[in-house]
């Protein structure tokens, strides 16, 4: 029986049909370090004959092949630029340059980068998969991603100096990635542009990054940042246009300042950006306080301005007081702090109230703005340990220790 398909005809069925057609001729090739034997002269189609670049793996691939890079370190700038190029890392395979992923639908897993430029991995091609990767060293940009519809998987970021993540386009996934800033940098998660809409963070932790974990721009619309955590010693988090969702976030809303007394009578505990609101907040002293300790109250300050009372005015006497009492505001603002002296145990009582539970505000027009301890002191000893547990109220809210 005859069989047509595609103007072709056959009297033996499928299998005739099917020769009519080019083979799947996508290819492996095999890189090498020249001390391991790799060599460009080789023609990379085999383990044993191993080109010594990725860049020669590369002009030799055509779209749709595999690179697989054997453990060393490889000292060059790389670009995947041909669609469908895949790059494939064993563990301890380290390119020392920047690498560029400027194809699309290409993939690149298991390398480590250590970029001598302002970027370690510049993704500029869209539908790329990026998994497994580590971005070491001192990069301006550990991860420039500038083409959409990307997904980034279990990538991490150490020790660039300005931003971890930089994602200027729309679409992008990424999963389980770490921005680690070691309490130098900038930016963990920045979503830089006003085209970097409907994009999907999930389960991404930023650490250490001074100015903020994660920051969506104007213009940044329709993104949704999921399970994602801001740890410690991260700056604050800001979604400009409120225009995204950020479910079940996780942060440090448990903070701690230490103050050792020191005859000045006034000591900043906490900045406050935007609104929060103030679950509690309580000393523990760790250094018995001196005599004549008085008048010890907390205020909202604003630099160069006039302090608003959060306790009364007339303060508290704290004189003497042993390691582990704890000063405590227990009450509605205006009320004195309360104190639980440690030699005879103590148990903290709200009159009416669960917990003195207030909202405070950054002053208008960005001017710095302190919780601080105001007191009239005599000695120059003595230490307390300031905790106060906290929760954005705005956009921008955010409680740092100062």
């Amino acid at each position: 029986m005859n069989r047509s398909f595609g103007g072709l005809t056959s009297t033996v069925g499928w299998p005739a049909i099917i020769e009519h057609f080019p083979a799947y001729t996508s290819k492996i090739w095999y890189v090498k370090t020249a001390a391991d034997g790799g060599d460009d002269t080789h023609s990379g189609k085999e383990p044993d004959a191993a080109f010594a670049t990725i860049g020669q793996a590369i002009s030799s691939a055509s779209a749709g092949d595999a690179i697989t890079v054997k453990t060393g370190t490889y000292t060059a700038n790389v670009d995947v630029n041909k669609t469908g190029l895949e790059l494939w890392g064993e563990i301890g395979a380290t390119i020392v340059g920047t690498l560029t992923v400027s194809a699309n639908s290409c993939g690149v897993r298991g390398l480590v980068i250590t970029p001598v430029a302002a970027v370690g991995l510049a993704l500029t091609g869209s539908f790329c998969v990026i998994e497994g990767v580590q971005i070491k060293g001192t990069p301006t940009i550990a991860m420039d991603i500038d083409g959409s519809d990307n997904v980034v998987n279990n990538c991490n970021a150490i020790g660039y100096t300005v931003t971890a993540f930089d994602i200027s386009a729309p679409r992008v996934h990424l999963y389980r990635c770490v921005a680690h800033g070691a309490d130098t940098a900038t930016r963990g998660f920045y979503l830089s542009n006003a085209a970097a809409d409907i994009n999907y963070l999930e389960e991404c932790s930023s650490l250490g990054n001074t100015t903020a974990g994660y920051e969506l721009v104007t213009g940044v619309a329709n993104c949704a940042l999921v399970r994602c955590a801001s740890g410690s010693d991260d700056g604050r988090w800001l979604d400009t246009d409120y225009a995204s969702t950020w479910p079940d976030f996780n942060f440090d809303n448990l903070i701690r300042k230490s103050i050792t007394l020191d005859g000045s009578g006034t000591y900043n505990l906490f900045q406050v950006t935007g609104e929060v609101q103030i679950n509690h907040i309580y000393g523990i002293v760790t250094t018995a306080l001196p005599a004549a300790t008085t008048a010890a109250s907390l205020q909202l300050f604003p630099a160069g301005g006039a302090a608003i009372q959060l306790t009364s005015l007339a303060g508290s006497d704290i004189s003497s007081l042993p390691v582990g009492s704890m000063i405590n505001k227990a009450a509605t603002a205006a009320t004195a702090i309360s104190v639980s002296n440690s030699t005879l145990g103590f148990l903290s009582e709200q009159t009416g109230l669960l917990l003195a539970i207030f909202a405070i505000g950054q002053k208008t027009g960005g001017i710095a703005t302190y919780v601080r301890l105001n007191v009239t002191e005599v000695g120059t000893s003595g230490a307390i340990d300031w905790y106060c547990d906290w929760q954005p109220l705005s956009n921008d809210g955010f409680l740092a220790p100062v």
